[in-house]
Protein backbone atom coordinates (compact mmCIF):
# COMPACT_ATOMS: atom_id res chain seq x y z
CA UNK A 1 0.00 0.00 0.00
CA UNK A 2 2.89 2.24 0.77
CA UNK A 3 4.17 1.92 -2.47
CA UNK A 4 0.74 2.73 -4.22
CA UNK A 5 0.72 6.17 -2.12
CA UNK A 6 3.55 7.08 -3.43
CA UNK A 7 3.41 6.42 -6.85
CA UNK A 8 0.12 8.27 -6.58
CA UNK A 9 1.53 11.43 -4.99
CA UNK A 10 4.22 11.47 -7.84
CA UNK A 11 1.72 11.18 -10.54
CA UNK A 12 -0.42 13.95 -8.78
CA UNK A 13 2.73 15.83 -8.91
CA UNK A 14 4.16 15.32 -12.37
CA UNK A 15 0.11 16.21 -13.76
CA UNK A 16 -0.05 19.17 -11.73
CA UNK A 17 3.06 20.66 -12.69
CA UNK A 18 1.93 19.56 -16.40
CA UNK A 19 -1.17 21.71 -15.83
CA UNK A 20 0.55 24.88 -14.28
CA UNK A 21 3.58 24.49 -17.70
CA UNK A 22 0.34 23.98 -19.81
CA UNK A 23 -1.48 27.09 -18.37
CA UNK A 24 1.59 28.93 -18.53
CA UNK A 25 1.72 28.93 -22.56
CA UNK A 26 0.52 32.26 -24.41
CA UNK A 27 -0.98 31.43 -27.66
CA UNK A 28 -1.37 33.86 -30.50
CA UNK A 29 -3.64 34.05 -33.88
CA UNK A 30 -2.06 33.78 -37.11
CA UNK A 31 -3.65 34.77 -39.66
CA UNK A 32 -1.41 33.98 -43.86
CA UNK A 33 -2.11 33.86 -46.71
CA UNK A 34 -2.01 31.24 -49.26
CA UNK A 35 -3.48 29.62 -52.66
CA UNK A 36 -6.70 28.48 -52.11
CA UNK A 37 -5.79 24.76 -54.18
CA UNK A 38 -2.89 24.52 -51.81
CA UNK A 39 -4.59 25.02 -48.60
CA UNK A 40 -7.50 22.23 -49.79
CA UNK A 41 -4.69 19.74 -50.70
CA UNK A 42 -2.71 20.08 -47.55
CA UNK A 43 -5.89 20.28 -45.28
CA UNK A 44 -6.75 16.88 -47.05
CA UNK A 45 -3.68 15.46 -46.43
CA UNK A 46 -4.03 16.75 -42.68
CA UNK A 47 -7.06 15.00 -41.64
CA UNK A 48 -5.62 11.54 -42.86
CA UNK A 49 -3.11 12.45 -40.67
CA UNK A 50 -5.55 12.71 -37.52
CA UNK A 51 -3.98 16.63 -37.61
CA UNK A 52 -6.12 19.74 -38.19
CA UNK A 53 -4.03 22.32 -40.52
CA UNK A 54 -3.40 25.00 -37.50
CA UNK A 55 -1.55 22.03 -35.52
CA UNK A 56 0.30 21.01 -38.46
CA UNK A 57 1.35 24.69 -38.89
CA UNK A 58 2.54 24.43 -35.29
CA UNK A 59 4.12 21.17 -36.04
CA UNK A 60 6.21 23.29 -38.71
CA UNK A 61 6.99 25.93 -36.78
CA UNK A 62 8.52 24.10 -33.71
CA UNK A 63 10.46 21.81 -35.97
CA UNK A 64 11.93 25.10 -37.19
CA UNK A 65 12.90 26.26 -34.00
CA UNK A 66 14.46 23.13 -33.03
CA UNK A 67 16.38 22.92 -36.64
CA UNK A 68 16.92 27.03 -36.16
CA UNK A 69 16.00 26.90 -39.69
CA UNK A 70 14.03 25.49 -42.43
CA UNK A 71 12.97 22.08 -40.83
CA UNK A 72 13.75 20.16 -44.41
CA UNK A 73 16.62 21.20 -47.15
CA UNK A 74 15.97 23.86 -49.90
CA UNK A 75 16.78 22.62 -53.97
CA UNK A 76 16.31 23.96 -57.19
CA UNK A 77 14.27 21.56 -59.00
CA UNK A 78 15.88 19.83 -62.52
CA UNK A 79 14.34 22.32 -64.62
CA UNK A 80 16.49 25.60 -62.74
CA UNK A 81 19.83 22.61 -63.87
CA UNK A 82 18.35 22.61 -67.38
CA UNK A 83 18.35 26.19 -67.50
CA UNK A 84 21.65 26.66 -66.45
CA UNK A 85 23.13 24.07 -68.91
CA UNK A 86 20.92 26.04 -71.66
CA UNK A 87 22.57 29.16 -71.17
CA UNK A 88 26.00 27.68 -71.05
CA UNK A 89 25.55 25.71 -74.56
CA UNK A 90 24.06 29.22 -75.54
CA UNK A 91 27.54 31.27 -73.91
CA UNK A 92 29.75 28.02 -75.92
CA UNK A 93 27.68 29.04 -79.42
CA UNK A 94 27.85 32.62 -79.35
CA UNK A 95 31.85 31.86 -78.56
CA UNK A 96 32.25 29.37 -81.41
CA UNK A 97 34.03 30.77 -84.18
CA UNK A 98 32.39 28.18 -86.64
CA UNK A 99 29.03 28.90 -85.84
CA UNK A 100 27.39 31.36 -88.36
CA UNK A 101 25.73 34.69 -86.50
CA UNK A 102 22.96 37.08 -87.52
CA UNK A 103 23.59 40.62 -87.06
CA UNK A 104 19.76 41.50 -87.49
CA UNK A 105 16.25 39.56 -87.41
CA UNK A 106 15.86 39.93 -90.97
CA UNK A 107 18.91 37.62 -91.90
CA UNK A 108 18.36 35.40 -89.71
CA UNK A 109 14.56 34.99 -91.00
CA UNK A 110 15.77 34.82 -94.55
CA UNK A 111 18.19 32.06 -93.36
CA UNK A 112 15.11 29.98 -91.58
CA UNK A 113 13.07 30.43 -94.68
CA UNK A 114 15.78 29.08 -96.74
Amino acid sequence: MRINETMHRASSSARKHHETETSLMQTMSLSIHTDHEIRKQAEMIFNELGLTLPTAIDIFLRASVRAKGMPFALSLDDAAGETRLAIEEGRRLADDPNVKGYKNMADLKAALEA
